[in-house]
């Protein structure tokens, strides 16, 4: 795909550690060479942003800062099966940082613009703001440190230096701008951005050459390098396994049943009911997580109701037809 893209590449220094007994950081400096690179695909509404550094400081964190331009904006994020706005240190509230958890997605919105970072596991951001922190290293060899004094505690049972990551360190994000949308459309994205396409495939049978040399290619010999195609006349199904006419409802599975079928499991992400009609081909059945008992909901499509942040499991089992 046409591309365009930006590097940028930047040496910053920092202390290099915190000294033992005071807990404040050292005179001795660390230099830390950081490359960003950013990158905009022809189609593609989302930037995407590598990065990269060699990380020679220990005791201290990273993050990358974004511009929302959005000002007054409210601070979305998703955690397994929920969106929900991040209210101002509702989680560990004696941090100076007002850190929030992500799953797929972090999003600052005041109505009418949006601006979206989809990670691939950096779980935790920060709103100030108009800018949204993203952490890309916290780089500590204690699990528990007194967030005022800096001592720490638990002793050396619960040192753990390895988790200074002092190596070369990488990762990968994106982020968008737009407009008013749907929290199950932007966990969509989110996943179209980690879970691109992992392979291609071509149409050629490689056992086809069965005799004579591969630099022969008299018409005569033709019956020894193309073999009659099984698959001639047959085309793959494009018409789509499932879909449903409600936005803010996003589909989270879609996998071989554990006994028989295809699992398809729906979640409703807004804090309100929701109706959603389904088209599918085969014969439906309502399930639990554990796919232990089916209920039949109907053939070639059905109309479900679902209460806020509900999760619905479905089978659907094709006809001998469709198969």
């Amino acid at each position: 795909a046409l591309a365009e893209t930006i590097e940028l590449c930047y040496t910053y220094a920092r202390p290099a550690t915190l000294d033992s007994e005071t807990h404040l950081p050292t005179d001795k400096m660390a230099e830390i060479k950081m490359r960003l690179r950013l990158t905009l695909a022809k189609g593609s509404d989302a930037v995407a942003v590598s990065y990269g550094f060699v990380n020679t400081a220990e005791n201290h964190r990273t993050r990358i800062a974004l511009d929302s331009g959005i000002l007054s904006g409210r601070l979305y994020t998703d955690s397994p099966f929920d969106v929900e706005e991040r209210e101002p240190h509702r989680f560990c509230p004696q941090s100076d940082s007002d850190t929030q958890c992500n799953s797929t997605f972090a999003s600052i919105t005041d109505g009418a613009r949006r601006f979206t970072v989809f990670p691939e596991g950096q779980h935790e951001v920060e709103q100030v703001g108009e800018t949204l922190y993203v952490t890309v290293l916290r780089a500590t060899g204690h699990i528990n440190i007194n967030h005022r004094t800096l001592e720490l505690i638990g002793a050396e049972r619960w040192s753990i230096p390895g988790n200074q990551c002092l190596r070369p360190l990488s990762g990968r994000f994106a982020f968008s701008f737009g407009g008013a949308d749907t929290a199950a459309n932007l966990f969509e994205a989110a996943k179209f951005f980690r879970c691109g396409f992992l392979s291609t495939g071509e149409a050629f049978d490689i056992k086809k050459l069965t005799g004579g040399r591969i630099a022969d290619q008299h018409p005569e010999l033709s019956g020894l390098f193309y073999l009659p195609d099984p698959n001639a006349g047959r085309t793959i199904p494009s018409a789509p396994l499932l879909t449903v006419d409600n936005e803010e409802i996003a589909v989270t599975c879609a996998k071989t049943g554990n006994s028989h079928g295809q699992i398809i499991r729906l979640v409703n992400l807004s804090a309100t009911p929701a109706e959603a009609t389904l088209t599918f081909s085969g014969r439906a059945f309502s399930t639990t997580l554990a796919e232990d008992a089916d209920t039949y909901i109907g053939e070639n499509g059905c109309r479900l109701t679902f209460g806020p942040k509900q999760i619905i499991t479905l089978r659907i089992v094709k006809t001998e037809v469709d198969q």
